[in-house]
């Protein structure tokens, strides 16, 4: 069967068809069209693009008259796409490569911006979202004036030991000429700094308490400036990387043989027995092992 394109040729349809994918671009589907009919599909895309030439793109025209479709219905399949974040069909801009899944910037940001991570508040250790572009890693406005005091402690021991200092606010470095009555890079961050002690001064705010996430134990602090510690020692830091809960950890364990109350070891594992007489009779044995004469 001849079908005839715009400039009245003749085009024969190819015996074999194969059906247009949405979105799937026209190169593509003239390379299966191509393969289903056992040709080049190059051969086919020179085909296509018509005569003088037959070079450029290839025209919707001619590539309607060889698979005997609507030329509308044909190109409204395979050169339009569905945008993969908010599902509105949009017109695709190239059908060779890599065809794009977004339909515009904003839908291809969004899902960057959805993938929340979460990271520990730099004072007390709380998780907390990370917004994008986050710098500094504070949860609240209570944990920046925590932060606030540190580093003004921090920078008095810079100045004994004539170190660069930085700003009390924002945490950059000022500049070599500041004056030594200036703890600020810029009126930002002195409003931000007077702000500060104003509610330091009105409402108070002691240091937290730095204690063991596993036993509770207080840790102590040289300067305020010291790293945040969760564990007071190697040996909370096991318990907790072998799973113990610090809730039952601590609460005495009962004897299998004779029911009496007894401390947990300090290797903090789970014991059945509270001596080796008791592990002895448990087993059928007698209380003490027999001496060999």
């Amino acid at each position: 069967m001849k079908q005839f394109s715009t400039n009245g040729e003749a085009i024969a349809k190819l015996p074999f068809q194969v059906r247009p994918i949405a979105g799937e671009g026209c190169y593509p589907f003239i390379a299966r069209l191509a393969h289903a009919n056992c040709l080049p599909p190059t051969y086919l895309r020179r085909f296509l693009a018509g005569p003088p030439g037959y070079r450029g793109s290839p025209s919707w025209e001619r590539l309607s008259a060889v698979t005997g479709r609507d030329v509308g219905q044909l190109r409204k399949t395979l050169d339009t796409a569905k945008c993969k974040e908010c599902g509105s069909v949009f017109l695709l801009d190239r059908t060779f490569g890599n065809l794009p899944r977004y339909c515009s910037a904003r839908c291809r940001a969004r899902p960057s911006l959805k993938r929340e991570v979460t990271e520990p508040c730099r004072i007390c250790r709380q998780p907390m979202k990370v917004q994008f572009g986050q710098r500094y890693r504070l949860c609240s406005t209570a944990c920046r004036r925590v932060a606030y005091i540190e580093r003004q402690h921090r920078n008095n021991d810079t100045v004994e030991q004539h170190e660069p200092r930085t700003c009390t606010a924002c945490e950059h470095p000022l500049p070599p000429d500041t004056p030594a009555f200036e703890h600020t890079c810029s009126e930002k961050c002195t409003r931000q700094v007077s702000r500060w002690d104003w509610m330091i001064e009105q409402h108070g705010l002691p240091l937290p308490s730095r204690t063991c996430a596993f036993c509770g134990t207080p840790i102590e602090v040289t300067f305020p400036s010291d790293p945040h510690r969760r564990w007071c020692s190697r040996r909370c830091r096991t318990r907790a990387s072998r799973g113990h809960d610090p809730a039952t950890f601590f609460s005495p364990l009962t004897c299998e043989q004779c029911h009496k109350s007894f401390q947990r070891p300090a290797s903090g594992r789970d014991r059945r027995w509270c001596s080796r007489k008791c592990y002895r009779l448990s087993r059928g044995w007698p209380a003490t092992p027999k001496t060999h004469q």
